[in-house]
């Protein structure tokens, strides 16, 4: 009864009817489009030419090799199905003009972050590219006068949120992957609604698809009613279209421009340990206190901006002259990333490829999934073969059977060449963060998957002499403690299973 109950609440979901008219979108337009071709000549002709052209188009592309496989697979296996899709999904993506107008914004009003330069030049040492390549990127600025504290769990990220938003005074960003009533977000809720009385500025995202089994379609009304200022990021449409894959998977809270909040944790109870769905869930944040979370305020206000439709006015919102007064070495650079319709430049695998090419001694990472492509692995690889000792956590109970299926078999691989493969023996371990060589980290909210590295807009901190990189690294020896460390037999699946993602990991670039 229980199993019947969950097929039909399945079946009238929003999701499962979104889903099913795209799919009929795709099933009559092929349909029509093999009728045409068969009947006239001139266009079977003018498709072979458009084919053609797109074939070319997709390798000189820039972009990921393993997108540009699935594209050439599809258009060589069924010729009419991947010319069809390319295009759809080109003519519905986002153009240079909407790419230019998301990333307009007037940085130049954190103007203090420039006094810093000489100083970080004398301080950062070999990492010093990696600060310049991001300010390059992403048109954002390298902060000092920046306190970070690392928060290892999602109750104590929950607690300091509470505790920050009940003393804001001026105004509350936040945006997050997935909303889900309960005890976690119906507290913060609280709060919001107590603090938009008292005159806050209240602004607030959620991604439409990532809250779709949690909230109503028209939630954000609800959030209205109250006076927050709510937007859903890329509603979900019953159409073909490249915005569906493009979802907002940041977790961001901002707090009179001088409190940041960033990681992995979204606002459900399983994240506070309140659920248990897949055992104990594992996450952590960073607490940004100080001048670097002018940049935090802009990741908001684009996407803001992007959602709502409305031109943002960020030099009201961005903090000037140090008004906490802190003075800190700490070299703290919040940045985002997105997918290349939206940036210029998809620099999340460079982010972390920089990182494992410097580093010496070792490399910590822990990701819910490890999906990545052939010159992360093969940085891994090489790293590894350095000398470099590395060891990556993943979970032991997944959240999803299949995609955890190629995180063991990618697992798998880089354990042949010495890499240390740890499971999180308590449950799930959604924690997102990397550590170098007790020297420089970054923690944020991108998974090391190709949803998270191309598809995905989301957001990281890169610290570099901070007190808190001690934090991280004792939390990732607590977390070692608590994990088991795989043999490369353990991790191998049975044949069958290895046949079948061999066939698969063409497509692994959309997963």
């Amino acid at each position: 009864m229980g199993n019947l109950k969950k097929i039909v609440k399945l079946l009238f979901s929003r999701m499962f009817l979104v889903a099913l008219f795209v799919i009929i979108q795709v099933v009559i337009s092929v349909y029509f489009l093999s009728i045409w071709q068969n009947q006239y000549i001139y266009f079977q002709v003018i498709a072979t030419v458009i084919s053609i052209i797109i074939f070319v188009t997709i390798v000189n592309k820039h972009t990921n090799l393993e997108q540009k496989i699935v594209w050439i697979f599809l258009m060589l296996i069924f010729p009419l199905l991947g010319t069809l899709l390319y295009l759809l999904f080109y003519l519905t993506s986002p153009r240079k003009k909407v790419a230019k107008r998301y990333m307009e914004c007037d940085v130049k009003t954190s103007a203090n972050a420039f006094n810093y330069k000489k100083e970080i030049e004398d301080i950062s040492g070999e990492y010093l590219g990696q600060y310049k390549y991001l300010e390059k990127m992403s048109s954002l600025n390298t902060y000092k006068n920046t306190n970070c504290y690392y928060l290892k769990d999602g109750m104590e990220f929950y607690k300091e949120l509470l505790k920050e938003l009940k003393n804001a005074k001026k105004f509350i960003f936040m945006e997050y992957f997935i909303i889900n009533e309960g005890a976690m977000w119906n507290s913060i809720l609280d709060v919001l609604r107590e603090k938009v009385k008292d005159g806050v500025e209240v602004k607030f995202i959620y991604d439409d698809l990532g809250s779709v089994n949690y909230v109503k379609g028209n939630y954000y009304r609800k959030l209205r009613s109250y006076g927050i200022q709510c937007v859903k990021f890329n509603p979900m449409m019953p159409l073909v279209s490249a915005y569906h894959n493009n979802r907002d998977h940041r977790k961001l809270t901002i707090i009179d421009g001088v409190i940041g909040f960033t990681g992995g944790i979204n606002l459900s109870d399983e994240y506070i340990n309140i659920t248990h769905p897949y055992g104990y869930w594992k996450d952590n944040a960073i607490k940004l206190v100080g001048e670097a979370v002018n940049n935090l305020s802009i990741l908001f206000l684009q996407n803001y901006g992007y959602a709502s439709h409305k031109k943002m006015d960020f030099s009201k919102y961005l903090v000037k002259d140090n008004p906490l007064n802190i003075i800190s070495d700490e070299i703290v650079f919040p940045y985002g990333t997105g997918p290349n319709t939206h940036y210029y430049e998809n620099f999340s695998i460079d982010v972390f490829l920089n990182l494992i090419n410097q580093a010496k001694k070792y490399i910590d990472i822990s990701t819910p999934y490890l999906i990545i492509d052939n010159s992360m692995k093969n940085a891994l690889i090489r790293a590894a073969s350095k000398g470099v000792k590395i060891r990556i956590l993943i979970p032991s109970k997944p959240d999803k059977k299949a995609i955890y299926a190629f995180t063991r078999s990618t697992a798998h691989e880089l354990s042949l060449f010495g890499i240390e493969i740890y499971t999180f023996t308590p449950g799930f371990n959604h924690a997102k963060y990397i550590l170098v060589d007790d020297e420089i980290s970054i923690v944020g909210t991108t998974n090391f998957d190709f949803r998270s590295l191309l598809h995905h807009f989301e957001c990281g901190v890169l610290i570099y002499n901070s007190s808190c990189i001690k934090d991280i690294d004792q939390n990732f020896e607590q977390d070692f403690a608590n994990s088991k460390m795989m043999s490369s037999n353990e991790l191998q699946t049975n044949v069958f299973l290895r046949v079948i993602i061999s066939f698969l990991k063409v497509f692994q670039s959309l997963l």
